[in-house]
Order: structure tokens, then sequence, then C-alpha cells
């Protein structure tokens, strides 16, 4: 087994019994996560290999002896983005969400978000928006080390739409596997110009960065896809959002710690209080803060980010 790994062997998720490991993958199209994967015996005696992070969460119970029930969902939501709630939570899925390939074994049909603790709200809003009752994954990791580089604990929940149709329909709008590096703005045609600032606030929310680092102000969009970030620069130019520039950055690889390259939109390249450029980056900043929330719903955004927000246009 991968010294890496959390040995789950002897453990019980409802009708199954951890035997060993069995080895690790990847499980979704993003990024280069892996996970792992264990044998298992049901109770009905039946074998199934199954993903650890399914186990925790919950979404396996048996080897499929146990047949959940259908939960009830509005399957044509994906169809066409016609309104702000549609173009925000498929700004976010671009970003924060995943759709599985069509040669995954475990999961063809699905479409996942997973979120921090402290947006669950968000997520708790797409459920009414979808009109269903589908339970939440939950899924708590403590830090660990994998060599040099140190990987956070974590708390998140996870909304697992498992639906034929509406992958299928957000993939026709451009929400595609393996979408990280190859990802490009929506059209028009997809998104209405009147519902974009909607989509960019999801964009924002699931992979903005806003908030003060000493005397600076820090205001940006990371992303895998420089041609994404080169098309949203160019089309808030043309909202007057021009104090723009795009950076190479390093993050950590999400479940792994070894660094990736990585782009980011800064909608402000300095923002030192007392500077010259002040007063024309601060102007940029609220413009960038009034299209985010413009006729903006109230449960339509992250709390906590907006908050931050506010605190730096002081």
């Amino acid at each position: 087994m991968h010294s890496r790994v959390r040995d789950l062997s002897g453990k019980r998720f409802g009708k199954l019994k951890v035997i060993k490991f069995a080895y690790s993958k990847k499980l979704y199209d993003k990024g280069s996560q892996r996970r792992a994967f264990f044998h298992c015996k049901c109770d009905c005696g039946g074998k199934k290999i199954v993903p650890g992070i399914f186990l925790h969460n919950k979404n396996t119970q048996s080897c499929g002896c146990i047949i959940p029930p259908k939960y009830k969902i509005d399957e044509t939501y994906f169809e066409k983005i016609n309104r702000e709630d549609k173009a925000y939570f498929f700004g976010l899925l671009i970003t924060d969400g995943t759709v599985s390939s069509n040669d995954s074994k475990f999961d063809n049909k699905r479409i996942i978000l997973e979120l921090d603790k402290n947006d669950k709200h968000i997520l708790d809003t797409f459920r009414k928006y979808l009109k269903t009752k589908k339970h939440l994954g939950h899924s708590v990791r403590k830090a660990r080390r994998y060599k040099k580089y140190k990987i956070g604990a974590s708390d998140t929940y996870i909304l697992n739409i498992s639906n034929v149709k509406m992958r299928e329909d957000a993939i026709k709008l451009g929400l595609r596997p393996a979408k990280t590096k190859n990802l490009s703005m929506p059209t028009n045609k997809i998104i209405p110009h009147k519902l974009m600032n909607h989509f960019i606030r999801g964009v924002f929310d699931g992979d903005g960065t806003v908030g003060k680092y000493g005397n600076s102000r820090i205001c940006a969009i990371d992303s895998g896809s420089i041609l994404f970030l080169k098309q949203l620069k160019k089309y808030l130019n043309k909202l007057n959002i021009k104090n723009t520039d795009i950076l190479v950055v390093e993050r950590p690889s999400p479940g792994l710690g070894t660094p990736t390259k990585n782009w980011r939109l800064a909608i402000h390249p300095s923002m030192k209080k007392g500077s010259r450029a002040n007063k024309i980056t601060a102007e940029n900043l609220k413009n960038f803060y009034k299209l985010l929330y413009k006729d903006c719903s109230k449960n339509l955004f992250f709390i906590r980010k907006k908050k931050k927000f506010i605190k730096i246009l002081k």
C-alpha cells in the first residue's frame, strides 16, 4: 500500500467491510488528483472495489444489492441559461465543479460540486433551484504531508448529481471533462450579455481571491487555462475594468501538494496605499465589485468573499 494512503482495512461502511487497499488512480477529471481504492466485501457476499472517498461520503453503502431511492430533480435545468441562478451556478461549476468522462468506470453520468464547509449555504441554495432533496456528502480530512509538501486539513460538502440528461446538457454548454487546461469563455449565445456578470461572479466565487495582505489589497482570479483568462480580461476591458494583468503562479495540485503551473488574472497589479496609481486601481476595483454584485440575488454569492471585498474597498 502507498505510504501516504490511510489504511481502511477492517473498517465498515454500511454493508461493506474493507478488506485491503487496491490501488490509487484518478477518480474525477480534475487536475492531477488521485484517490485510494479498496477491496470491499458486502454482507450479502458480494465484492466490490470502491474509492475511499465514496465510503467516507456514504455514496457507496453496498456492492449494489441496495438500490438507492431515486431522487427528484429538475432535469431541464441546464438546457438553456436564461436566468441569474443558472448563469451563476454554471460559472461556479466550470471552476470548482467536475463532470465525469465518458469512459469513467465509476461515475459515467455525474456532475460534482465540492465546496468548503463555510460555503455550504451555496450548495443548499443550488439544491433549491434544482428542486431536489438529494443529500450532500461530507468529507473531513486531516492535515498531512507528502514528501516535502504540506497538505492542509479540509472539511467539505459535496453535491453529487447523477443524471445522464443534465450531464449531457452541461457538456453542451461547455462544462467538459478534463477542463482545467482547455477552458474557454462561453459566448453570448450560451450566456446572454445581461447575465454574464452573474457567470463571472460564479467564476470569482469558485477561483477568485480577495483580501488584504500587509499594505496591499489583492483581487484576482486563478485558472489553469490561459485562454480563459485572456478572454475574460478582454471582456472586462470592454466593461471599463482595464487595470488588469495576467501572471504566472504555482500552487499545489489538489490532494498531492506538488506544484503545478497556473495563471492569475490580477484585477489590480498594484494596490499599495499611498501610491500615485492608487486612485486609478481603487476605482478599477470598485467597478469590478459593482459588476459582480449588480442586480444580484441575496442568496447567490459566497457570503465570506463579499464581506472581504467590502473590507478592501474601505
